[in-house]
Protein backbone atom coordinates (compact mmCIF):
# COMPACT_ATOMS: atom_id res chain seq x y z
CA UNK A 1 0.00 0.00 0.00
CA UNK A 2 3.10 2.51 0.88
CA UNK A 3 4.80 2.13 -2.20
CA UNK A 4 1.45 2.84 -5.01
CA UNK A 5 0.89 5.92 -2.15
CA UNK A 6 4.71 7.05 -2.83
CA UNK A 7 4.58 6.93 -6.66
CA UNK A 8 1.67 8.55 -6.47
CA UNK A 9 2.85 11.44 -4.98
CA UNK A 10 5.60 11.89 -6.62
CA UNK A 11 4.57 11.68 -10.15
CA UNK A 12 1.64 14.47 -9.30
CA UNK A 13 4.59 16.26 -7.55
CA UNK A 14 6.34 16.08 -10.81
CA UNK A 15 3.92 16.62 -13.31
CA UNK A 16 2.90 19.59 -10.82
CA UNK A 17 6.71 21.15 -11.50
CA UNK A 18 6.17 20.61 -15.11
CA UNK A 19 2.81 21.90 -15.68
CA UNK A 20 3.85 25.58 -15.25
CA UNK A 21 6.77 25.82 -17.32
CA UNK A 22 7.48 24.45 -21.03
CA UNK A 23 9.97 21.61 -20.94
CA UNK A 24 13.64 22.01 -21.54
CA UNK A 25 16.14 20.25 -22.76
CA UNK A 26 17.58 19.19 -19.84
CA UNK A 27 13.93 17.97 -18.16
CA UNK A 28 12.96 14.49 -19.02
CA UNK A 29 11.12 11.50 -18.04
CA UNK A 30 13.75 9.71 -17.14
CA UNK A 31 15.01 11.83 -14.40
CA UNK A 32 12.14 12.31 -12.84
CA UNK A 33 12.00 8.15 -12.91
CA UNK A 34 15.37 8.18 -11.39
CA UNK A 35 14.64 10.49 -8.70
CA UNK A 36 11.58 7.86 -7.96
CA UNK A 37 14.00 5.05 -7.93
CA UNK A 38 16.34 6.59 -5.62
CA UNK A 39 13.50 7.84 -3.08
CA UNK A 40 12.03 4.61 -3.51
CA UNK A 41 15.02 2.99 -1.92
CA UNK A 42 15.63 4.96 0.89
CA UNK A 43 12.42 4.46 2.02
CA UNK A 44 12.46 0.43 1.82
CA UNK A 45 15.98 0.82 3.26
CA UNK A 46 14.41 2.62 6.14
CA UNK A 47 11.50 0.65 6.95
CA UNK A 48 13.67 -2.71 6.60
CA UNK A 49 16.07 -1.65 9.02
CA UNK A 50 12.90 -1.00 11.51
CA UNK A 51 11.20 -4.08 10.57
CA UNK A 52 15.01 -5.54 11.20
CA UNK A 53 15.52 -4.06 14.55
CA UNK A 54 11.44 -4.72 15.50
CA UNK A 55 12.02 -8.00 14.62
CA UNK A 56 15.50 -8.19 16.47
CA UNK A 57 14.10 -7.20 19.68
CA UNK A 58 10.74 -9.66 19.36
CA UNK A 59 13.60 -12.40 18.79
CA UNK A 60 15.83 -11.59 21.88
CA UNK A 61 12.14 -11.54 23.76
CA UNK A 62 11.51 -14.58 22.74
CA UNK A 63 14.62 -16.27 23.49
CA UNK A 64 14.51 -14.81 26.97
CA UNK A 65 10.99 -16.17 27.55
CA UNK A 66 12.40 -19.89 25.97
CA UNK A 67 14.87 -19.30 28.48
CA UNK A 68 12.19 -18.45 31.83
CA UNK A 69 10.70 -21.66 30.02
CA UNK A 70 13.27 -24.38 30.28
CA UNK A 71 14.52 -22.73 33.98
CA UNK A 72 11.07 -23.93 35.12
CA UNK A 73 10.69 -27.02 33.05
CA UNK A 74 13.89 -27.93 35.61
CA UNK A 75 12.88 -26.97 38.40
CA UNK A 76 9.01 -28.91 37.49
CA UNK A 77 11.93 -31.86 36.91
CA UNK A 78 13.19 -31.62 40.51
CA UNK A 79 10.14 -31.19 42.02
CA UNK A 80 9.01 -33.98 40.52
CA UNK A 81 11.84 -36.12 41.30
CA UNK A 82 11.32 -35.16 45.01
CA UNK A 83 7.50 -36.19 45.49
CA UNK A 84 8.52 -39.48 42.90
CA UNK A 85 11.73 -40.16 46.04
CA UNK A 86 8.67 -39.23 49.28
CA UNK A 87 6.19 -41.43 47.60
CA UNK A 88 8.39 -44.17 47.57
CA UNK A 89 9.18 -43.71 50.85
CA UNK A 90 5.52 -43.42 51.86
CA UNK A 91 4.88 -46.78 50.22
CA UNK A 92 7.62 -48.04 52.06
CA UNK A 93 5.94 -46.72 55.53
CA UNK A 94 2.67 -48.49 54.39
CA UNK A 95 4.48 -51.77 53.39
CA UNK A 96 5.76 -51.90 57.18
CA UNK A 97 2.75 -50.40 58.93
CA UNK A 98 0.15 -52.48 57.09
CA UNK A 99 1.62 -56.05 58.59
CA UNK A 100 1.81 -54.21 62.04
CA UNK A 101 -2.01 -52.88 62.24
CA UNK A 102 -2.98 -56.18 61.14
CA UNK A 103 -0.85 -57.40 64.22
CA UNK A 104 -3.05 -54.76 66.26
CA UNK A 105 -6.49 -56.09 64.73
CA UNK A 106 -5.47 -59.51 65.74
CA UNK A 107 -4.36 -58.52 68.93
CA UNK A 108 -7.54 -56.58 69.34
CA UNK A 109 -9.77 -59.07 68.37
CA UNK A 110 -8.39 -61.25 70.98
CA UNK A 111 -8.85 -58.98 73.90
CA UNK A 112 -12.64 -58.52 73.10
CA UNK A 113 -12.80 -62.09 73.34
CA UNK A 114 -10.81 -62.25 76.62
CA UNK A 115 -12.36 -59.37 78.18
CA UNK A 116 -16.24 -60.87 77.02
CA UNK A 117 -15.00 -63.41 78.72
CA UNK A 118 -13.97 -61.78 81.94
CA UNK A 119 -17.23 -60.00 81.97
CA UNK A 120 -19.01 -63.24 81.87
CA UNK A 121 -16.60 -64.87 84.61
CA UNK A 122 -17.09 -61.41 86.64
CA UNK A 123 -21.04 -60.60 85.87
CA UNK A 124 -21.68 -64.66 87.21
CA UNK A 125 -19.35 -64.00 90.78
CA UNK A 126 -21.35 -60.74 91.17
CA UNK A 127 -24.47 -63.04 90.44
CA UNK A 128 -23.17 -65.59 93.81
CA UNK A 129 -21.93 -62.42 95.90
CA UNK A 130 -25.79 -61.12 95.30
CA UNK A 131 -26.83 -64.52 96.49
CA UNK A 132 -24.43 -64.87 99.21
CA UNK A 133 -25.84 -60.87 100.72
CA UNK A 134 -29.48 -61.64 99.85
CA UNK A 135 -29.04 -64.83 101.88
CA UNK A 136 -27.03 -63.15 104.98
CA UNK A 137 -29.89 -60.83 105.00
CA UNK A 138 -31.81 -62.69 106.22
CA UNK A 139 -30.43 -63.40 109.30
CA UNK A 140 -29.07 -60.43 110.46
CA UNK A 141 -29.81 -60.76 114.08
CA UNK A 142 -27.56 -64.09 114.24
CA UNK A 143 -24.53 -62.75 112.43
CA UNK A 144 -25.35 -59.54 115.17
CA UNK A 145 -25.04 -62.28 118.16
CA UNK A 146 -21.63 -63.96 116.65
CA UNK A 147 -19.81 -60.75 116.62
CA UNK A 148 -20.79 -59.85 120.11
CA UNK A 149 -19.53 -63.57 121.23
CA UNK A 150 -16.47 -62.88 119.42
CA UNK A 151 -15.93 -59.24 121.18
CA UNK A 152 -16.80 -60.98 124.72
CA UNK A 153 -14.64 -63.77 124.38
CA UNK A 154 -11.22 -60.94 123.23
CA UNK A 155 -12.48 -59.00 126.09
CA UNK A 156 -11.66 -62.03 128.71
CA UNK A 157 -8.21 -62.27 126.97
CA UNK A 158 -5.45 -61.37 130.16
CA UNK A 159 -3.14 -58.92 128.22
CA UNK A 160 -0.48 -58.50 130.60
CA UNK A 161 2.47 -55.84 130.25
CA UNK A 162 5.84 -56.81 132.53
CA UNK A 163 5.34 -57.16 136.08
CA UNK A 164 1.51 -57.81 136.25
CA UNK A 165 0.75 -61.09 137.84
CA UNK A 166 0.50 -64.21 135.23
CA UNK A 167 -0.44 -67.81 134.99
CA UNK A 168 1.75 -68.91 131.94
CA UNK A 169 3.56 -67.26 128.96
CA UNK A 170 0.84 -66.93 127.06
CA UNK A 171 -0.31 -64.21 129.55
CA UNK A 172 2.96 -62.29 128.82
CA UNK A 173 3.73 -62.77 125.60
CA UNK A 174 1.05 -62.23 123.86
CA UNK A 175 1.30 -58.64 125.11
CA UNK A 176 5.01 -58.09 125.21
CA UNK A 177 7.22 -60.30 123.04
CA UNK A 178 10.44 -61.68 124.02
CA UNK A 179 8.80 -62.14 127.63
CA UNK A 180 7.49 -65.03 129.49
CA UNK A 181 5.80 -65.28 133.04
CA UNK A 182 8.71 -65.64 135.88
CA UNK A 183 9.47 -67.64 138.89
CA UNK A 184 8.28 -65.03 140.78
CA UNK A 185 4.67 -65.50 139.32
CA UNK A 186 5.05 -62.22 136.73
CA UNK A 187 5.79 -61.03 133.94
CA UNK A 188 9.18 -60.92 132.37
CA UNK A 189 11.83 -60.53 129.66
CA UNK A 190 12.60 -63.70 128.69
CA UNK A 191 16.65 -64.32 128.69
CA UNK A 192 19.10 -62.32 126.82
CA UNK A 193 16.65 -59.53 126.76
CA UNK A 194 16.55 -57.07 128.99
CA UNK A 195 13.42 -54.25 129.98
CA UNK A 196 13.14 -51.04 128.06
CA UNK A 197 9.67 -50.35 129.42
CA UNK A 198 6.46 -51.91 130.98
CA UNK A 199 5.43 -53.00 127.05
CA UNK A 200 9.16 -53.59 125.68
CA UNK A 201 12.11 -56.25 125.65
CA UNK A 202 15.03 -55.71 123.94
CA UNK A 203 18.17 -58.38 123.12
CA UNK A 204 21.34 -56.78 124.33
CA UNK A 205 23.73 -55.18 122.84
CA UNK A 206 27.41 -54.77 123.31
CA UNK A 207 28.50 -52.42 126.15
CA UNK A 208 25.16 -53.16 127.72
CA UNK A 209 24.84 -54.56 131.40
CA UNK A 210 24.75 -58.32 131.59
CA UNK A 211 24.62 -60.91 134.48
CA UNK A 212 25.45 -64.33 131.76
CA UNK A 213 27.17 -64.82 128.45
CA UNK A 214 23.70 -65.97 127.07
CA UNK A 215 22.26 -62.69 127.75
CA UNK A 216 25.03 -61.34 125.32
CA UNK A 217 24.79 -64.07 122.83
CA UNK A 218 21.26 -63.54 122.39
CA UNK A 219 21.62 -60.42 120.43
CA UNK A 220 25.69 -60.72 119.14
CA UNK A 221 26.98 -63.90 118.20
CA UNK A 222 30.57 -64.53 119.48
CA UNK A 223 29.68 -62.13 122.62
CA UNK A 224 30.27 -62.79 126.42
CA UNK A 225 29.40 -61.14 129.56
CA UNK A 226 32.76 -59.62 131.07
CA UNK A 227 32.29 -57.09 134.28
CA UNK A 228 28.52 -56.67 133.79
CA UNK A 229 28.54 -55.87 130.28
CA UNK A 230 28.82 -57.30 126.92
CA UNK A 231 31.38 -57.33 124.65
CA UNK A 232 33.26 -59.57 121.92
CA UNK A 233 35.18 -62.87 122.51
CA UNK A 234 38.67 -62.90 122.38
CA UNK A 235 39.53 -63.27 118.83
CA UNK A 236 36.82 -60.75 117.97
CA UNK A 237 36.26 -56.99 117.69
CA UNK A 238 33.25 -55.13 118.28
CA UNK A 239 32.30 -53.35 115.37
CA UNK A 240 29.27 -50.59 115.91
CA UNK A 241 28.14 -52.20 119.11
CA UNK A 242 25.76 -55.01 117.12
CA UNK A 243 28.74 -57.18 115.52
CA UNK A 244 31.44 -59.32 116.61
CA UNK A 245 33.57 -59.34 113.47
CA UNK A 246 36.74 -62.23 113.76
CA UNK A 247 40.39 -61.25 113.55
CA UNK A 248 42.26 -62.64 110.84
CA UNK A 249 46.19 -63.47 110.37
CA UNK A 250 48.76 -61.70 107.87
CA UNK A 251 48.15 -62.59 104.23
CA UNK A 252 44.60 -63.36 104.80
CA UNK A 253 41.34 -61.46 103.32
CA UNK A 254 39.68 -58.38 105.20
CA UNK A 255 37.40 -55.37 105.04
CA UNK A 256 38.32 -53.63 107.85
CA UNK A 257 41.68 -52.74 109.88
CA UNK A 258 40.51 -53.88 112.73
CA UNK A 259 40.23 -56.99 111.09
CA UNK A 260 44.07 -57.50 110.91
CA UNK A 261 44.64 -55.15 114.14
CA UNK A 262 42.97 -57.96 116.33
CA UNK A 263 45.88 -60.33 117.00
CA UNK A 264 48.78 -57.78 115.55
CA UNK A 265 48.70 -53.81 116.55
CA UNK A 266 51.03 -53.56 113.63
CA UNK A 267 48.66 -54.64 110.76
CA UNK A 268 46.03 -52.98 108.67
CA UNK A 269 43.92 -53.84 106.12
CA UNK A 270 46.07 -52.92 102.69
CA UNK A 271 44.15 -53.55 99.20
CA UNK A 272 41.72 -56.27 101.22
CA UNK A 273 44.87 -58.42 102.70
CA UNK A 274 46.32 -58.16 105.88
CA UNK A 275 50.13 -56.68 105.93
CA UNK A 276 52.25 -54.48 107.99
CA UNK A 277 51.63 -51.04 108.56
CA UNK A 278 53.61 -49.08 106.40
CA UNK A 279 53.53 -45.28 106.37
CA UNK A 280 53.38 -42.72 103.97
CA UNK A 281 57.14 -41.75 102.29
CA UNK A 282 59.10 -38.61 102.17
CA UNK A 283 61.57 -37.37 99.96
CA UNK A 284 64.52 -35.86 100.61
CA UNK A 285 67.82 -35.25 98.52
CA UNK A 286 66.97 -38.16 95.86
CA UNK A 287 65.63 -40.56 98.67
CA UNK A 288 62.54 -41.45 100.00
CA UNK A 289 62.30 -42.30 104.04
CA UNK A 290 59.34 -44.30 105.77
CA UNK A 291 58.47 -46.17 108.44
CA UNK A 292 56.77 -49.59 108.84
CA UNK A 293 55.91 -52.00 111.27
CA UNK A 294 54.77 -50.02 114.18
CA UNK A 295 51.35 -49.54 115.79
CA UNK A 296 51.50 -46.33 114.22
CA UNK A 297 53.19 -43.78 112.06
CA UNK A 298 55.34 -42.47 114.60
CA UNK A 299 57.07 -45.24 115.03
CA UNK A 300 58.56 -48.49 113.15
CA UNK A 301 61.73 -49.88 111.08
CA UNK A 302 63.82 -46.98 108.69
CA UNK A 303 63.54 -47.83 105.28
CA UNK A 304 64.57 -45.62 102.54
CA UNK A 305 65.15 -45.92 99.17
CA UNK A 306 66.93 -43.96 95.68
CA UNK A 307 63.28 -42.50 94.39
CA UNK A 308 61.82 -45.50 92.14
CA UNK A 309 64.25 -47.88 93.72
CA UNK A 310 63.77 -51.17 95.81
CA UNK A 311 63.36 -50.46 99.50
CA UNK A 312 66.19 -51.05 101.94
CA UNK A 313 67.10 -50.87 105.43
CA UNK A 314 69.49 -48.65 108.18
CA UNK A 315 71.81 -51.26 110.12
CA UNK A 316 71.57 -50.61 113.46
CA UNK A 317 75.42 -50.91 114.50
CA UNK A 318 76.23 -47.78 116.26
CA UNK A 319 72.53 -46.58 115.78
CA UNK A 320 71.90 -44.20 118.70
CA UNK A 321 69.35 -41.77 119.46
CA UNK A 322 71.38 -39.08 117.93
CA UNK A 323 70.80 -40.94 114.41
CA UNK A 324 67.13 -42.13 115.27
CA UNK A 325 66.39 -37.43 116.22
CA UNK A 326 68.13 -37.17 112.33
CA UNK A 327 66.02 -39.71 111.01
CA UNK A 328 63.05 -38.44 112.33
CA UNK A 329 63.58 -34.90 111.53
CA UNK A 330 63.72 -36.53 108.13
CA UNK A 331 60.12 -37.64 108.36
CA UNK A 332 59.33 -34.07 109.79
CA UNK A 333 58.84 -34.99 113.55
CA UNK A 334 60.92 -33.12 116.03
CA UNK A 335 62.94 -35.86 118.06
CA UNK A 336 63.43 -39.29 118.30
CA UNK A 337 64.69 -42.61 120.00
CA UNK A 338 66.65 -44.87 118.87
CA UNK A 339 65.42 -49.31 118.95
CA UNK A 340 67.91 -51.91 117.57
CA UNK A 341 67.33 -55.33 116.80
CA UNK A 342 64.46 -55.09 114.40
CA UNK A 343 62.44 -54.31 116.95
CA UNK A 344 59.64 -53.77 114.71
CA UNK A 345 60.20 -56.60 111.95
CA UNK A 346 62.60 -57.75 109.61
CA UNK A 347 61.20 -56.28 106.76
CA UNK A 348 61.39 -58.23 103.69
CA UNK A 349 65.10 -59.23 102.41
CA UNK A 350 68.14 -57.96 103.32
CA UNK A 351 69.10 -54.54 101.69
CA UNK A 352 70.79 -52.52 103.92
CA UNK A 353 71.76 -49.08 102.45
CA UNK A 354 73.64 -47.60 105.38
CA UNK A 355 75.55 -49.35 108.30
CA UNK A 356 77.74 -47.88 111.00
CA UNK A 357 75.77 -44.65 110.99
CA UNK A 358 77.20 -41.72 112.65
CA UNK A 359 74.84 -38.06 112.42
CA UNK A 360 76.50 -34.96 114.43
CA UNK A 361 72.42 -34.07 114.57
CA UNK A 362 72.79 -31.03 112.00
CA UNK A 363 72.16 -33.20 108.76
CA UNK A 364 68.81 -32.44 107.04
CA UNK A 365 68.55 -35.83 105.85
CA UNK A 366 69.46 -39.00 107.35
CA UNK A 367 71.55 -39.91 103.95
CA UNK A 368 73.42 -36.99 104.71
CA UNK A 369 75.04 -38.61 108.11
CA UNK A 370 78.35 -40.46 107.75
CA UNK A 371 77.86 -44.23 106.84
CA UNK A 372 79.18 -46.99 105.71
CA UNK A 373 77.53 -48.20 102.07
CA UNK A 374 79.02 -51.89 103.19
CA UNK A 375 77.52 -53.64 105.53
CA UNK A 376 77.82 -56.72 107.53
CA UNK A 377 74.63 -56.95 108.76
CA UNK A 378 71.86 -59.29 108.71
CA UNK A 379 67.87 -59.58 109.41
CA UNK A 380 68.08 -59.13 113.06
CA UNK A 381 69.98 -55.34 112.95
CA UNK A 382 67.34 -54.20 110.76
CA UNK A 383 67.27 -50.14 112.90
CA UNK A 384 63.94 -48.54 114.45
CA UNK A 385 62.63 -45.28 116.00
CA UNK A 386 60.04 -43.83 117.90
CA UNK A 387 59.76 -40.51 116.75
CA UNK A 388 58.08 -37.26 119.10
CA UNK A 389 56.95 -34.04 118.02
CA UNK A 390 54.06 -33.09 115.67
CA UNK A 391 54.61 -34.44 112.42
CA UNK A 392 55.32 -31.63 109.93
CA UNK A 393 55.73 -31.44 106.03
CA UNK A 394 59.40 -31.95 105.82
Amino acid sequence: MLLPLLVTLLLGQAWADLSPTPATGDTSLEQVLTELATFYESTVRAATAAAHQSMTQDLDHIKQTLAALVFRLDSLQEVQSSVSSRLDSLQEVQSSVSPRLDSVQEAQVSFSSKLNSMQSSVSSRLDAVQQSVAAVSCRPEALLDGLVNIQTAVNRLPWRVLGDACENNADCFRAVPSSECGSDGTCTCTAGFRRISRSECRARLLSEPCTTNSECQAATAHSVCTDGACACATGYWNRTNNECRPGVSAGQTCTFDQDCSTHRSNFTCNSGMCSERVCPGVVRGGYEYRLAGGDYCAQGRVELRPVGGTWGYVCDDSWENVDASVACRTLGFSAGRAHCCSAYGAGGPENFYMDDVNCSGSESHLKNCPHNTVDNCHRGEVAAVTCSGPQQNA
